[in-house]
């Protein structure tokens, strides 16, 4: 079980991940250029991020995008948790609905809750983190694949999920292919300089 390493550079990449964390206070924030994603299986977890206290809770997922400085400053009921990192080059190629994509391109931390799901999500995350590394050339694009499948689900938790969205007539790009370079450094210098402070919970559950 990961904590954070508080001698970590800022800025240095997790790389395509899944892990579970303790929910440890943190005495800096943290920095990368991955989306991440943090699902909560014990307690619950307060984090600064970029300004503001955000609580998540047993059942809930939470993504952001990590450029944002994000800092644990509490936790409670001996906190574990799943943390996915994902490039954001594979992120944006992924083709995701825009309601998800764009808030956390804007910066926001995003908290959806699905009780029902939760033993199907940790058995899942569970899989990603027993999977990884066995027959990479395998392995690898299922799990990449099921992560995409989560993060579809997830995008349907948010109101403005439309069917038409930009999931329809795209082409499938595969991990680390595509003219993403340049967007990414750019996304990443832009998020270096702004920060943007505001949280975004979806008004309908599922």
């Amino acid at each position: 079980m990961r904590r954070f390493d508080h001698l970590r550079p800022e800025f240095k990449p997790y790389g395509f991940t899944c892990e579970i964390w303790e929910g440890a206070p943190m005495i800096r924030p943290d920095r990368h250029n991955e989306i991440e994603i943090n699902f909560i299986i014990e307690g619950s977890l307060k984090y600064l991020f970029g300004g503001d206290r955000i609580e998540i809770v047993k059942g809930q997922t939470g993504l952001f995008w990590a450029t944002v400085p994000h800092q644990i400053i509490e936790s409670s009921g001996d906190c574990k948790y799943f943390v996915v990192t994902l490039p954001l080059s594979w992120f944006l190629q992924s083709q995701l609905p825009d309601n998800l994509v764009d808030p956390l391109m804007h910066g926001r931390f995003l908290i959806t809750n699905n009780e029902s799901r939760f033993d199907l999500d940790k058995r899942l995350y569970q899989s990603w983190i027993q999977n990884k590394g066995i027959l990479r050339e395998f392995t690898d694009e299922f799990i990449h694949l099921e992560i995409k499948a989560r993060l579809l689900r997830l995008a349907m938790d948010f109101p403005e999920f439309q069917k038409k969205s930009r999931l329809q007539n795209k082409p499938h790009v595969p991990f680390g292919q595509g003219p993403i370079g340049k967007m990414e450094f750019l996304a990443s210098f832009i998020a270096k300089i702004i920060n943007h402070n505001s949280i975004w919970k979806p008004s309908l559950k599922s």
